[in-house]
């Protein structure tokens, strides 16, 4: 989702000097990051659940629990998975403790009304993937 919005990657600079805690949406207009201070100490799934009532069915999101807000040292930061429950783990090294430093709890990825980017060579991209399909 975050390549059809157009981004490689998100990049959290800097931190809020007050304990606030903020959400972050992007879609095919933009980013907007705003306070929300309702979601504290929730849990991943009541997280998801939150922001779908929020934002939509359709969306995504990477998000971190209580221990990411608490800056615990084993925080992992949750992804959605097919079917919209924040399943998929980064968890290696605390970077759920990264992410709770900055103060951000959520973000959420609303790609409708886009397609798959095209291949800037559709014809080598075929052909390279007959190739990896094959092996």
């Amino acid at each position: 989702m975050l390549a059809r919005l157009g981004y490689a990657a998100i990049i959290l600079d800097g931190k809020p000097k007050n304990g606030d805690l903020y959400k972050i949406f992007i879609d095919k207009d933009g980013v907007k990051i705003s306070t929300d201070n309702s979601l504290k100490m929730l849990g991943n799934y009541d997280l998801v659940e939150k922001m779908k009532k929020e934002f939509g069915d359709k969306i995504a999101t990477i998000s971190i629990g209580p221990a990411g807000e608490m800056k615990m040292s084993a925080a992992s930061v949750a992804f959605t998975d097919m079917e919209q429950r924040p399943t998929r783990h980064a968890g290696r090294g605390g970077c759920g403790a990264v992410m709770g430093s900055k103060g951000v709890k959520v973000i959420v990825l609303d790609d409708t009304g886009l397609t798959n980017r095209p291949a800037k060579e559709p014809e080598k991209f075929t052909k390279a993937n007959r190739v990896w399909v094959e092996d």
